[in-house]
């Protein structure tokens, strides 16, 4: 299931992009990481201002669910 997610934090844009193959996130429309696991996997970045990103997407046969953390804070959790 293709999905993307797209949070706005202060004047950063952070987007999460989720294919049948991989989970990839952007940080201002920059490559920041990826994983293949597209069962359960964590993706890890950093904001110019040094705030840790970690998203956690979780598939399902039916959904998939993104929570997005920065500095450690829960951000969002979106279907």
């Amino acid at each position: 299931m293709n999905k993307t997610w797209r949070y706005q934090y202060g004047e950063n844009v952070i987007e999460i992009k989720n294919t049948l193959l991989s989970c990839k996130m952007f940080i201002n429309d920059k490559f920041a990481d990826e994983t293949n696991n597209v069962i359960k996997g964590d993706l890890n970045g950093k904001l110019d201002s040094g705030e840790l990103v970690l998203a956690m997407v979780e598939s399902t046969l039916i959904s998939v669910k993104c929570s997005l953390y920065v500095g450690g804070t829960l951000l969002a959790a979106a279907e």
